[in-house]
C-alpha cells in the first residue's frame, strides 16, 4: 500500500534532521484523513467550479453539462481509435481504466480554460489555482 503526498503531509510527524523524508517519528495524535480519489473527469476540479458561471462561460448549467457529455463521448471514441491504431488493429484486452497517470486537469478543466481564454482573452495565469500561483513565484 502506498500513501499519497497529501495524506503524508497530513500525518503528525516529527522529521529527523538527517534524511527527514525517510527518518521521522509519528506522534500519537489524531489526524485528518485526506481523500486521494481523483476528481471526476467530467467535472471541474473542486476549486474551479465557480469559473463555470454563465457570466464567464456564456453557457447555462444545462448547456455546459451537455457540452461536457458530448466532448467526453468524442474524447473516449478518439482515445479508443488511437489505441486501436497503436495496437495494429489487433483485439486488445481492456482493463478497468485505473492504469496510467491521470492528467493534472480534468477534461472539464481543460474545456473551461479554453472557453475562458477564447471568450474573455484570459491567459493561463489568470485561471491558475491560488496554490499554483503562490508556489510558482516563491522559488
Amino acid at each position: 500500500m502506498t500513501i499519497g503526498d497529501r495524506q503524508m503531509d497530513a500525518l503528525p510527524l516529527n522529521r529527523h534532521t538527517w534524511h527527514g523524508d525517510w527518518n521521522y517519528t509519528l506522534r500519537p495524535e489524531p489526524y485528518a484523513e485526506i481523500d486521494e480519489a481523483p476528481d471526476p473527469f467530467d467535472q471541474p476540479s473542486p476549486d474551479l467550479p465557480w469559473l463555470c458561471h454563465p457570466l464567464f462561460t456564456g453557457l447555462t448549467a444545462v448547456e455546459w453539462d451537455a457540452l461536457i457529455v458530448q466532448l467526453l463521448t468524442l474524447h473516449d471514441d478518439q482515445r479508443e481509435a488511437d489505441l486501436d491504431k497503436r495496437c495494429g488493429h489487433r483485439p486488445r484486452v481492456k482493463d478497468d481504466g485505473t492504469t496510467g497517470r491521470r492528467p493534472m486537469l480534468t477534461l472539464a478543466d481543460r474545456l473551461l480554460a479554453t472557453v475562458l481564454h477564447y471568450r474573455l482573452a484570459l491567459p493561463q495565469v489568470a485561471v491558475a489555482t491560488p496554490s499554483q500561483t503562490r508556489g510558482a513565484g516563491q522559488d
